[in-house]
Order: C-alpha cells, then sequence, then structure tokens
C-alpha cells in the first residue's frame, strides 16, 4: 500500500483517511493542520498515513446486481456511414455429456449465424449474447408418485453459459 508523510498530504487525503480509515468525523471546511490536530486526539500517533484506494487510482466501475460490463467497445460504422458502438462480452458456453455437448454452438441473429465454442472464454457481440441468453426450453418433470405423468414445464437455458471477467 502506497503511504505518504503526514506532512506532505493534501486536506483531501487527510481528511479521506481520517474518516474512511480512523472514523473521526471531519467538517469538510477544516484544513491540514486542524485534521492532524483531531487525528492525534483520536490516537493516532504515526507520521505517514497510507493512500486510501480513491486516491491511487480510478476507482473500479460498481455494476447493479445482474449487470455485466462488456469486455470491450468497438465503434462500427453502419452502412448509412453513421457510427455506434457494438459490446462484446466475454463468455464461456459450458460443455455436457450430452449429443453435441461438446460441439460448438450455432446462433443465428438476423440471418447471419456465429458458432461459439465450448468451455473456453471467447468474446462474443452483445447481440448473440442476448439470442443465446432466450435461447430456452422446456423440460416436463416425470411424477415418480401416483399414476405418473409429466408436471409443469420448467423453462431451462438450452446451451447454459457464464460471463466471464474481463
Amino acid at each position: 500500500m502506497e503511504r505518504i508523510s503526514t506532512s506532505d498530504a493534501t486536506a483531501e487525503q487527510l481528511r479521506a483517511f481520517a474518516t474512511m480509515m480512523l472514523g473521526l468525523e471531519i467538517d469538510g471546511r477544516w484544513q491540514a493542520p486542524k485534521i492532524l490536530e483531531a487525528m492525534v486526539k483520536g490516537g493516532y500517533t504515526a507520521d505517514t498515513i497510507p493512500l486510501v484506494q480513491s486516491q491511487t487510482g480510478p476507482a473500479p466501475r460498481v455494476l447493479r446486481a445482474g449487470e455485466v460490463a462488456p469486455s470491450k467497445v468497438v465503434s462500427t460504422k453502419a452502412k448509412d456511414g453513421s457510427t455506434y458502438d457494438r459490446r462484446f462480452y466475454l463468455i464461456n458456453v459450458h460443455t455436457n455429456d450430452g449429443p453435441g455437448g461438446q460441439e460448438p454452438v450455432p446462433v443465428g441473429v438476423n440471418g447471419r449465424i456465429m458458432f461459439i465454442e465450448r468451455g473456453k472464454p471467447q468474446e462474443v457481440p452483445e447481440e448473440y449474447v442476448a439470442a443465446l441468453k432466450n435461447a430456452v426450453m422446456d423440460v416436463y418433470p416425470a411424477y415418480t408418485e401416483g399414476m405418473g405423468g409429466l408436471g409443469e414445464p420448467q423453462k431451462v437455458q438450452m446451451y447454459p453459459f457464464s460471463y466471464e471477467a474481463a
């Protein structure tokens, strides 16, 4: 962890350290000497402070639950001359023991077919990921009690996949 001398630290750096690491309540208008005084009163005696994550580089992007960040975005030119951003996601289509469970998965969007290999991360355009996500089938569980028959159908992905970290 990167450290900085308390005498060289700015008021913002001292304020961030005092509030986040020491749990002190520091007024936003206080300057460095007053913040240092509050830190000493709070029991901090070292002459250096570690830099808080937000001061050592850009903060990581926070995603909402279920949201996935694209692995790359490519600017693409449309037929009419305009440009748009095309998002790609790093996904891994799982293999299975059934027939064809090791073969590449054919995914079609607007008449264009893409074969996605199974069992290893692949960069796939957003529209193909959406088609893969919507490829579901109904599975009818068999009743084991009574006279047999089939239960209510359950929606299951035809080609289960997971997102990989970019």
